[in-house]
């Protein structure tokens, strides 16, 4: 089990436990109008997030880009 602990309020964020990770970034997203890659079909993807994506895969130290 891991805790997180928000220092900032974050509006419409319930105090609750969630089961998974994913579950957490799925209302995380929903409250900020986002969408998960997981979320969304491989054609409907915006391009920069393709392109960050295919340099990420190819980049030897796998450094986090900005996307």
């Amino acid at each position: 089990m891991t805790t997180l602990t928000i220092k900032q309020n974050i509006k419409n964020l319930d105090q609750r436990t969630y089961n998974t990770y994913e579950e957490l970034m799925e209302e995380l997203a929903e409250l900020h109008g986002y969408k998960i890659l997981w979320q969304i079909e491989e054609n409907i993807i915006p391009e920069d997030a393709k392109k960050a994506l295919i340099d990420f895969e190819k980049t030897s130290n796998k450094k986090l880009l900005d996307i």
